[in-house]
C-alpha cells in the first residue's frame, strides 16, 4: 500500500474518543474514529480524495485497495461515508448534523427507500446490535 500524501492527523473528541483528522484535495478534511480508520484504510488506503456529487455537497472518497478482499466488485471510488457503514445498494447515506466531512459513526445513519410511494425507513446503526430494526420515518 503507498503512503499517504496527505499525512492524516490524530486526535480526540471532546469525549477522549480517538480521531482521525483525513486531509483530503482540494482543501478538505475528513474525521472519523480511530477505530472506524484503522478498518477503513486497510481496506481503501490512505490517500482519500474530496469528490462532489455534481449539486454542490463535496464527500470524502478512495480507490480501493487492490490487495485488500472485497466482495463488491464495482471499480472506482467509493463514497468514505458508505465504506463506513456498509451502505448496500439501494441504501442512502445520511448526516445527522448535514456535514458530509463528520464521519463519526454517530453522525451516520442509513436511509432506505421503499418501494411505495413518498414511504422512506431510517436503520439506526448499532454495531453493537446487528438485528437492528427499521422504523418508519413519519409521513409529512
Amino acid at each position: 500500500m503507498s503512503e499517504a500524501k496527505r499525512a492524516p492527523i490524530l486526535s480526540t473528541d471532546p469525549d477522549g474518543t480517538p480521531i482521525i483528522t483525513v486531509p483530503l484535495t482540494n482543501g478538505y478534511a475528513a474525521t472519523l474514529r480511530l477505530e472506524d480508520w484503522e478498518q477503513i484504510s486497510s481496506l481503501y488506503g490512505e490517500n482519500w480524495q474530496a469528490n462532489s456529487d455534481g449539486k454542490g455537497r463535496v464527500y470524502a472518497s478512495a480507490y480501493r485497495n487492490p490487495d485488500a478482499d472485497l466482495t463488491d466488485p464495482r471499480i472506482g471510488p467509493i463514497a468514505m461515508a458508505r465504506a463506513i457503514v456498509e451502505a448496500k445498494p439501494g441504501e442512502i447515506v445520511r448526516y445527522r448534523d448535514g456535514n458530509t466531512m463528520n464521519l463519526r459513526l454517530t453522525n451516520l445513519y442509513i436511509e432506505r427507500k421503499k418501494r411505495s410511494v413518498k414511504s422512506t425507513a431510517t436503520l439506526e446503526l448499532d454495531r453493537e446490535n446487528p438485528d437492528a430494526t427499521i422504523r418508519p420515518e413519519p409521513s409529512v
